[in-house]
């Protein structure tokens, strides 16, 4: 290998290695937390609250948790928080379609805005699919 392909996987290497640090720094942390709150009573109470909303797409209660970090803080929260509180594969595919519609909405909202679109048109449209999308794979997998 010559020096300079040696320089770029090196330089790839760093970076890979960053990046996967950085992504640490956002899943380790939630999925503490998530396994935490768990085991106190304000999630039994929050997910029988939320059971009956998340019921229309086949979902526990629970599964509002990962929703709503996916929705306002990242995808990868929302990973951490499905992974934390178990969630079995097909409510898992539902919440990964819904959340891939339909994320990060205030940060995309704000680019949006910068790029003169509509940001609320958008993110409504945005949570319209979400909705929709979850409703029909949460009855093709069976969850309702």
């Amino acid at each position: 290998m010559n020096s300079g392909a040696l320089g770029a996987l090196r330089h790839s290497l760093g970076v890979a290695l960053r990046t996967y640090a950085d992504l640490l720094l956002i899943l380790v942390p939630t999925f503490v937390l998530v396994t935490l709150l768990k085991h106190t009573a304000a999630f039994p109470w929050m997910t029988a609250k939320l059971a009956p909303a998340m019921s229309v797409f086949g979902l526990p209660g629970s599964a509002a948790l990962p929703i709503i970090l996916g929705l306002f803080v990242s995808l990868y929260a929302a990973l951490a928080a499905m992974v934390g509180i178990g969630l079995s594969p097909a409510e898992i595919t539902t919440l990964a379609l819904m959340l891939g519609l339909c994320h990060n909405l205030i940060v995309e909202g704000a680019i949006l805005f910068r790029l003169r679109a509509n940001p609320f048109l958008w993110t409504l449209v945005r949570v319209v699919m979400a909705l929709g999308a979850g409703l029909v794979i949460g009855h093709a997998l069976g969850l309702k």
